[in-house]
């Protein structure tokens, strides 16, 4: 199955939609004529006065979008062939008004369907094809901002106005969603740098153990985590073992995908305590067909990955877990985008030392904008699950 879907990855990508690119580009006027009919009718005026309309500097734009749609716009963004002082609002206008154009587009709709049908490439495939040319040191500068380290996941904005006070308000939510009492063993799927690890080792005096694909991020973790009760391993969410009071896994369950959603949901049980609390911070796709995966972001994350819907999370907790807790925070995360976008600009002059730094924090920006209008148009949703284990 895993080969299947390379298979059928690497067709549409390399051949149905750069046939679909060629072919738009050599009919350039009339695809011109086709994009700006589309984007007229969702509001948008190319070249207009505008602050989310696009100001066009290579007509290549055009045969991008038309034959890759969002991810199509995203990599003529990062290629600077066209300027918008707004991003988030231009692809806001473009997910509410062209939703079942931008949805059901093969680019959108066929990856979509290929991550919930087979199984998706083992996170070692992934990584080993992509650690050589991810920059750890520059991808974390980018969103260190007035912390420490990196808010990747949900902050919380309760009564706090700056990421910093929001990150660590976040993770002290974390701690009393799990009800922590000091000594208890904790489990943190997908740990990142250790920052969850650290927190709650230092403030609630647990014993905590990370896994991370990541050996750079592990080693990062293991840095500051320096003199706590805090291991870290590197080794996939399947391959987990050991029994613990409390597991975390913060935005990392959809790179199971979903033929193994059920089998993460597993290991997850056969690990946790009788008793035990289990919280899972998921990114959730509304329904079909709302793309469950995005291609410019898998680009920039890079790896493979797909969205559950609410009915995949229910059906795999099923006979294995008590849902205790069911909290949507997808107003936190569009807050979140916006302090991220922020901080990126804040830091773009500082950081842009060459052509390829330039790519990487304009392919940075959409993304976050890209992630921000999804939340906002109602695309995707972010929930904090506090299971208890059967």
């Amino acid at each position: 199955m895993n080969f299947y879907f390379l298979l059928i990855d690497k067709l549409l990508r390399n051949f149905i939609l750069t046939s679909i690119y060629y072919l738009a580009y050599i009919l350039l006027p009339i695809t011109k004529l086709i994009a700006i009919h589309l984007f007229d009718s969702a509001g948008i005026k190319i070249n207009g006065s505008a602050e989310c309309d696009p100001r066009v500097e290579d007509n290549r734009f055009y045969a991008y979008f038309i034959a890759y749609s969002i991810d199509g716009l995203a990599h003529a963004y990062k290629a600077k062939f066209f300027e918008c002082n707004d991003v988030n609002q231009f692809l806001q206008l473009i997910c509410i008004k062209l939703q079942r154009i931008i949805c059901y587009h093969p680019a959108v709709l066929l990856p979509s369907i290929a991550t919930r049908c087979f199984l998706l490439p083992s996170f070692d495939e992934m990584y080993d094809c992509t650690v050589v040319e991810h920059d750890t040191e520059k991808d974390t500068e980018y969103w260190k901002g007035e912390n420490e380290y990196p808010a990747y996941s949900t902050c919380c904005w309760d009564n706090v106005d700056n990421i910093k006070d929001a990150y660590e308000q976040k993770l002290d939510i974390v701690a009393r969603k799990l009800k922590l009492q000091r000594g208890m063993k904790l489990l943190d799927i997908g740990c990142g740098v250790g920052v969850l690890c650290r927190h709650l080792a230092e403030k609630y005096g647990v014993s905590a153990i990370g896994v991370n694909i990541s050996n750079e991020q592990i080693e990062k973790a293991k840095q500051i985590c320096t003199g706590l009760d805090v291991d870290f391993e590197h080794k996939d969410m399947l391959q987990v073992r050991g029994i613990y009071d409390r597991i975390t896994c913060i935005l990392c369950s959809e790179f199971a995908g979903i033929v193994k959603y059920r089998n993460f949901f597993e290991t997850v049980h056969s690990c946790l305590t009788e008793g035990g609390l289990f919280l899972l911070e998921v990114i959730s796709s509304r329904h079909f067909p709302y793309p469950t995966t995005i291609g410019f972001v898998e680009e920039q994350v890079m790896s493979k990955f797909s969205f559950p819907y609410d009915g995949d999370i229910i059906k795999c907790a099923k006979d294995l877990f008590v849902i205790e807790e069911w909290q949507n925070i997808t107003d936190q995360e569009i807050r979140t985008c916006e302090e991220r976008i922020k901080i990126l600009n804040q830091k773009y002059g500082k950081h842009i030392e060459s052509s390829n730094d330039e790519v990487m924090a304009r392919g940075a920006k959409f993304s976050m904008a890209l992630q921000q209008s999804f939340c906002q148009s109602g695309y995707y949703q972010f929930y904090r699950i506090v299971f208890s284990k059967i």
